[in-house]
């Protein structure tokens, strides 16, 4: 690891303009710590390269995971301007409303993503947490349950629509999503039976 990062390190002082040396840089600065140095080699490659979606896509994530709020949304709304439906921006992009508490922002993000693959259950799934964090209940109840429609073998989702069911007083649809998740992972039925 250590051999890699110098390596890295040296081939970026010597080719200082090739930009996938700097992401993998910026990437070693991230991975130790050392956000400030990774958002500012970041911020240098967004300059160099503002017009490709995918780069603007991945740019903005590491700006989410770096926590510069700011500076992914910008990043992942121009990678939209250059497609609107790059799952990867709109992903990015939904992760930076829910950190800043932009729970309707994120939801139509989400919404964004369904439309645009309606088989992918974890955009159902990410959606019906928002509607939890948020406090809304009977939404988060619906899409938990549309994640089990969408992929009947998403288990979390199944704990999740049986919390849900509890917590509305709908005990028969607790019961009936705790069997569904037993079925799929066997396993879990002993800490359901400690539950009662």
């Amino acid at each position: 690891y250590e051999q890699s990062n110098t390596y890295f390190l040296a081939a970026n002082r010597l080719n200082p303009d090739d930009a996938k040396l700097k992401t993998e840089v910026a990437r070693l600065y991230f991975e130790q710590g050392l956000k400030a140095q990774a958002v500012n080699v970041l911020k240098q490659l967004s300059q160099a390269y503002p017009l490709d979606a995918q780069y603007l896509a991945g740019l903005g994530k590491i700006y989410y995971l770096a926590g510069d709020y700011g500076f992914a949304k910008e990043t992942l709304l121009k990678a939209l301007k250059m497609n609107d439906e790059h799952i990867e921006a709109l992903e990015g992009l939904a992760l930076t409303y829910l950190a800043t508490e932009e729970y309707e922002n994120a939801i139509k993000t989400y919404k964004r993503l369904i439309h645009i693959d309606p088989s992918d259950a974890q955009w159902y799934f990410a959606q019906a947490k928002i509607y939890q964090k948020a406090g809304n209940l009977e939404e988060a109840f619906k899409h938990f349950k549309l994640t089990t429609q969408v992929n009947f073998n998403y288990p979390l989702a199944h704990f999740e629509t049986a919390q849900m069911a509890a917590r509305l007083g709908r005990t028969g649809n607790a019961e009936e999503e705790k069997l569904k998740e037993i079925k799929i992972n066997p396993h879990l039925k002993e800490p359901y039976l400690a539950l009662g």
